[in-house]
């Protein structure tokens, strides 16, 4: 077999390696969405997380889907609004 063996693999070549990924990670571009565009910012007080989904179906939405706000674009917003999650202060109490 011409695999590599652990033994070929040095500790200054994994941390290169390593010390490579993590500059390739923060250079990374923000998400696109299924547009091409960026996604817009989200001020999120409270996140629900829900499938927004459940109204697809082959033909497209089922009735009353649209009306109710089932639509890729409310997932789009939930999704951002969890990626962002981190990025927000919270509280460390609650007052109330």
């Amino acid at each position: 077999m011409n695999g590599i063996s652990a033994g070929s693999l040095s500790r200054r070549s994994f941390l290169a390696q390593a010390a490579a990924l993590a500059a390739a990670g923060s250079l990374a571009r923000p998400a696109l969405g299924g547009t091409g565009q960026g996604i817009p910012p989200v001020d999120a007080t409270f996140l629900f997380v829900a499938d927004v989904h459940a109204c697809r179906m082959a033909s497209g939405l089922s009735p009353n889907c649209q009306q109710e706000g089932k639509t890729d674009a409310a997932l789009l917003r939930s999704v951002a609004a969890l990626n962002a999650i981190g990025e927000k202060d919270w509280p460390a109490e609650i007052n109330g």
